[in-house]
């Protein structure tokens, strides 16, 4: 009989210790909903797509019982379990990878223990996975609450594919780390968000601009010209394009005007002459070597860069000659 009220006596014990709990109570839903996004095609990888993009905030764990475990502190932060695979850092945090090819984050968090003052906002620097955002020490019978919140930054990867964004962003965590005491993980997850990457197309390229034949005593003296001959670029482009247009050429110094382009070398060329363009839809020259804006397409569709061009006398002393100039064209669309 003895012998039976001893194994008795010992389940009771082990239903008693199985029924100490460390740990907090997760609760609350987290979420984050970037909207839609428009991207230019040619913007630069390591960029950020977006500015920062919030979480709700509001209560992740309460009802932290850890009375146990007095000497250590209670720890809460954030983790990311997102793949890595461009090995890009932003500011010196760690850029993850979303669901949507060419699209990544990298994002922060701040917690606010009980009905204290938050945080400052914690990032992941480069290579690191998770970060502790708060520490704090309990006393037997406190029952801590913490709150919670994540932002994010969207930044470009690679090549986007245009596409909804979804999945798991990362997760708050809290508990003690000295005896691996965790409570469950609270996700922070897409609610929406669609990413649209827009460019052009070029319909005309080359474009060839003949100026024709002219006289010398057409021009006047330096500063003087023949009249302008207007061209267009075409491009079929997607709605909400950025277009950004950079002009290359060789610039004719004897002319001390901007737009001025040297005529290409030949030994039978005219001299005291070059090409000049023009920017029609501003009235201005165009400056070589720099990017600027010229329009945002507003349905897509069919959109035309407005140019005309000219021979225009650099200095005094024409002599007759072939007069062929060159430039480069680049379109992109940040």
């Amino acid at each position: 009989m003895k012998k039976v009220m001893s194994w008795v006596y010992l389940l009771v014990l082990l239903a008693t210790s199985s029924g100490v709990k460390a740990a907090c109570d997760a609760v609350g839903s987290f979420t984050i909903n970037p909207g839609s996004i428009t991207v230019q095609r040619d913007m630069a990888v390591g960029q950020p797509i977006t500015d920062w993009l919030y979480s709700n905030s509001g209560v992740a764990y309460q009802n932290c019982n850890y009375d146990a475990q007095l000497q250590y502190n209670i720890e809460n932060g954030v983790k990311s379990y997102n793949g890595r695979s461009s090995g890009l850092s932003y500011n010196g945090e760690t850029v993850f990878d979303t669901a949507l090819p060419g699209v990544g984050f990298v994002l922060q968090s701040r917690a606010q223990k009980g009905s204290q003052g938050w945080t400052g906002w914690n990032g992941l620097s480069a290579g690191k996975t998770q970060v502790p955002v708060l520490f704090t020490t309990h006393n037997k019978g406190d029952r801590i609450s913490f709150s919670d919140q994540m932002r994010i930054r969207l930044i470009k990867t690679g090549n986007i594919k245009t596409g909804a964004l979804s999945g798991n962003i990362g997760y708050f965590y809290a508990g003690i780390k000295q005896t691996s005491s965790w409570s469950p993980e609270k996700v922070v997850s897409f609610s929406g968000g669609q990413i649209t990457s827009v460019a052009c197309s070029v319909t005309t390229n080359p474009v060839n601009v003949p100026l024709g034949e002219h006289n010398k005593r057409e021009f006047s003296g330096a500063g003087t010209g023949t009249g302008w001959q207007t061209f267009n670029i075409g491009l079929n482009c997607d709605q909400n394009a950025r277009i950004n247009v950079r002009i290359d050429a060789t610039a004719d110094s004897d002319a001390g005007v901007p737009g001025i382009i040297k005529l290409d070398s030949d030994p039978a060329n005219a001299s005291s002459v070059g090409v000049q363009l023009w920017y029609r839809n501003e009235n201005s020259p165009v400056q070589f070597g720099q990017d600027r804006y010229y329009w945002t397409s507003p349905t897509g569709g069919n959109e035309i860069i407005q140019l005309q061009a000219r021979y225009y006398q650099t200095k005094q002393g024409i002599t007759a000659g072939k007069a062929n100039a060159t430039a480069t064209f680049t379109l992109t669309y940040k």
